[in-house]
């Protein structure tokens, strides 16, 4: 097939709103941490067996410490990917805040 012959769909041209971009932006960042931590060997947080969304809301906790807005996010991604019911993290929260 003559590749050079396809024609682009006429698409208008819309701009993207600042919330949409900060979005695809801040996914880019997500994607290589995550790409980072497989690296190191990290994974299995999709397999209840391997990580219990308990274990997954008390690292969300200690990462908030440590300051990485992308770890934050990362952990709230596999949370919600998980159906983790929000007292999960809630509790973990608590947890965290009575051991200091």
């Amino acid at each position: 097939m003559n590749y050079s012959a396809v024609i682009e769909p006429n698409v208008e041209s819309v701009p993207q709103h600042p919330d949409d971009a900060a979005v695809d932006r801040f996914a880019a960042a997500m994607k290589e941490k995550l790409a980072q931590a497989r690296a190191k060997g990290r994974g299995g947080w999709d397999n209840p067996a391997q990580c219990s969304v308990e274990t997954l809301a008390r690292m969300l906790v200690e990462h908030v410490a440590k300051g990485d807005p992308r770890d934050i996010a990362n952990f709230a991604m596999m949370l919600y990917e998980r159906g983790a019911d929000p007292q999960v993290l809630a509790q973990a929260s608590m947890n965290f805040s009575s051991s200091y």
